[in-house]
């Protein structure tokens, strides 16, 4: 479930940014959202290794937290590496 979520968040994160940010526009609302959900879902996995594991099934918000921390730094990596190469 909290991978579910973490994709979902990364979505909504990826979104945010293109749209409110106006980051990753040279590369279009696809490539964000791709990114955030690729951020989110990572963040959701590594999030154990930074506090106490849950139970399968239950909800961790720290989980969430990571998934939209993880997402975002990617967004603002991807970005500058963007705006360096000119695109």
């Amino acid at each position: 479930m909290n991978l579910i979520l973490g994709i979902v968040v990364g979505a909504a994160v990826g979104w945010a940014a293109f749209r409110l940010l106006r980051m990753n526009t040279g590369q279009g609302i696809g490539v964000s959202l791709a990114i955030g959900v690729f951020g989110g879902g990572m963040g959701v996995q590594f999030a154990p290794m930074v506090a106490a594991p849950v139970a399968d099934g239950q909800l961790n918000v720290f989980a969430l937290v990571i998934a939209a921390a993880v997402a975002s730094a990617l967004l603002v990596i991807t970005s500058m590496i963007s705006s360096r190469r000119g695109g």
